[in-house]
C-alpha cells in the first residue's frame, strides 16, 4: 500500500500554549536544502546567547551589551547611611559666635536637617564645613536661620557635599539675652557608592 500524506493548514493545527523543553521545531539548515529538528530548549538558549552578545548603541553605559551594562550599573549603586548627631551648650553669651558642636564626617553627599532650640531672645545659627564662620548675610556653602523667643525651635534643611573627610561645625550667635542654653539635633542621610 502506498504511503499517503495528509495536509493541514497551520491555522487548523492544535495550538501549544506551553511548549516543553523537549518539544521539537522544524528548521531549515543554512547552506543546504535539508530540514532539521531543534528542541525548544536549544532554540531558547540560542536566542539568549544572541541577545547577550548584541550591542545597543543607545545605552548610556561604556559597555553596550546588556550583561556588560548591567554589571557597570551595579558598580554605581548608591547606598544610604543614616547619621544622627546632637549637641548642647549652656552659658552661651550675648553677641558671641559660639561653636555648639563639631562632628567628623566622611567624604560623601549629605541631605537632612538640623533642628535647633534656644532659650530666650533672638539668635542666628550657622552650619559650616570648616572652623571659619562666614558672614551671615552671605553664608556661601553654609546656611543660617534666625530664631527668636523663649525656647524657640527651628528646622534647617541641609545639603552638604564633602569631597574629603572633614569636620563640620554648628555655630550659634545670640543677640539679646545673656547666658543661656542651646541644643540641637542633626539627622543626615549620607549617599555613597556601594
Amino acid at each position: 500500500m502506498a504511503d499517503t500524506t495528509t495536509t493541514k493548514k497551520v491555522t487548523a493545527l492544535t495550538e501549544n500554549t506551553a511548549p516543553a523543553d523537549t518539544d521539537l521545531f522544524m528548521i531549515g539548515n543554512s547552506g543546504t536544502a535539508s530540514l532539521r529538528k531543534i528542541k525548544w530548549s536549544n532554540l531558547l538558549t540560542a536566542i539568549k546567547t544572541k541577545i547577550a552578545s548584541w550591542t545597543f548603541g543607545n545605552l548610556g553605559t561604556t559597555d553596550k551589551t546588556l550583561p556588560g551594562a548591567i554589571n557597570e550599573l551595579n558598580t554605581k549603586i548608591i547606598s544610604v547611611e543614616e547619621i544622627n548627631l546632637f549637641g548642647e551648650k549652656s552659658n552661651v553669651t550675648k553677641n558671641t559666635n559660639t561653636i555648639l558642636g563639631q562632628h567628623s564626617l566622611k567624604k560623601g553627599y549629605y541631605v537632612g536637617y538640623l533642628w535647633i532650640r534656644h532659650q530666650g531672645g533672638s539668635a542666628a545659627t550657622w552650619w559650616t564645613k570648616n572652623g571659619v564662620l562666614e558672614n551671615s548675610s552671605n553664608p556661601g556653602d553654609d546656611f543660617v536661620a534666625t530664631i527668636g523667643g523663649s525656647w524657640q525651635t527651628n528646622t534647617l534643611p541641609i545639603r552638604l557635599i564633602l569631597n574629603t573627610d572633614a569636620t563640620v561645625y554648628v555655630w550659634h550667635m545670640h543677640e539679646s539675652a545673656e547666658a543661656h542654653t542651646c541644643d540641637y539635633r542633626i539627622k543626615l542621610m549620607r549617599l555613597v557608592k556601594s
